[in-house]
């Protein structure tokens, strides 16, 4: 659990709940909500706590660190990434086809005279 691992990673170093909040600026108090588990750290605190800790995000949410994972699991993971880079690549396109049109129709109305625009990824 999160709240283990935030505390064992901690004494590990050596770093008081003091030291730990002051490297990621937060209070002692909330240090200790964490690691008794009746709170969790935000999303930029999670990074800042990873980062202060010498591990990643993942390894503290309890993630296995890749050299633990097996290669057919790796390459599943690998192509869960691509199809959602994929994904959200294609709705990036469309987006920026649809604000270029929208910008096109504003100058239009606006009576400005209108000059093609390259449509990225055409």
């Amino acid at each position: 659990m999160l709240k283990d691992t935030i505390k064992k990673l901690r004494t590990e170093q050596g770093l008081s709940q003091d030291e730990l909040a002051e490297r990621i600026h937060v209070v002692r108090q909330t240090v200790s909500k964490w690691e008794r588990g009746t709170s969790v750290p935000d999303a930029d605190s999670l990074v800042a706590l990873a980062r202060a800790l010498g591990v990643s995000a993942a390894e503290l949410l309890g993630e296995s660190t890749m050299a633990e994972k097996e290669p057919n699991e790796l390459a599943w993971e690998t192509s869960l990434l691509d199809e959602r880079i994929t994904s959200e690549s294609q709705r990036l396109d469309r987006l920026v086809r649809s604000l270029k049109w929208a910008l096109v129709g504003a100058a239009a109305m606006a009576g400005e005279p209108v000059q093609p625009m390259a449509v990225v990824g055409s």
